[in-house]
């Protein structure tokens, strides 16, 4: 049944996907680790616009996803579409063009003179092929495997600048070895505010208007990586839609998780 008007975006999913589970709101509150009242407040609409954590976390314990909450207005009721500035987002995104070679580390290069297509094979098979695109990639979350000097974060910036070229998602670069004490999810809400001002960063990852391209996980601490590969998964399990593409050496731990499309970078090949 659909819910009355005025509950559409008043937790009607909470409660409906709660009930289903023949839960109390002091069960979902158990399960969830927030407040009974702050559950209450979230269910009966008193809280409109609630926060992306308790919403993580909401989810997580209903076993749905987050867009279904989405879907219906739960974060974003009645907001207006954002209008993307390209020429902003080429702007802030044009610096990654600028890599120093092998050949010239001492003067800094346009990466779109010098990248060379990146054949790939998947750690499942030996078939090899190219991406030209990340739209050529169809898992949602795939670790990009090579050793030392083998081009992933070349590979990754020139995706990250056709992304732009496209102009159908806005991409967001995270050199991981940088966010510090940060979480990812702030880093990634505070760069897409800086890219696209008028954007809501939850609907447009809920709507896979975004693709998150994290580079270098072997360059984390080791101390750090767990957690850091937790949150990436977690944002993967959030955002359905949302396209997540990992940098690594294949001896960062990473190769022992579940849920990745592993590509192995097998070698170079001259664009034609």
């Amino acid at each position: 049944d659909r819910p009355p008007k005025r509950l559409q975006a008043k937790g009607w999913a909470v409660r409906s996907t709660r009930e289903s589970l023949h839960w109390s709101e002091h069960d979902l509150a158990k399960k969830t680790g927030l407040p009974q009242p702050t559950i209450h407040r979230i269910e009966s609409g008193e809280t409109k616009k609630p926060s992306l954590d308790k919403l993580i976390a909401i989810s997580e314990s209903l076993g749905t996803e987050l867009g279904h909450l989405a879907d219906l207005d739960m974060i974003v009721a009645g907001s207006a579409k954002p209008v993307v500035d390209w020429d902003r987002v080429e702007e802030m995104v044009e610096p990654l063009s600028q890599v120093r070679s092998l050949l010239s580390p001492n003067v800094w290069t346009d990466i779109r003179q010098i990248y060379h297509r990146t054949e790939f094979s998947r750690t499942d098979s030996d078939a090899k092929f190219v991406v030209n695109r990340l739209s050529d990639i169809q898992e949602p979350l795939t670790a990009v495997l090579g050793i030392a000097g083998q081009g992933k974060s070349t590979f990754l910036r020139r995706m990250c600048l056709a992304e732009v070229e496209d102009k159908k998602r806005i991409p967001v670069f995270v050199e991981l070895r940088r966010i510090g004490e940060k979480s990812l999810w702030t880093t990634i809400e505070s760069q897409l505010k800086t890219l696209c001002q008028s954007i809501v960063p939850e609907e447009a990852c809920v709507e896979g208007k975004v693709v998150i391209l994290f580079d270098a996980l072997d360059e984390v601490l080791l101390e750090e990586r767990q957690n850091i590969v937790d949150e990436i998964e977690l944002l993967s399990r959030t955002f359905a839609k949302l396209q997540i593409v990992v940098t690594s050496r294949p001896d960062s731990g990473i190769m022992s998780r579940f849920g990745y499309a592993f590509y192995k970078m097998d070698g170079l090949r001259r664009t034609l």
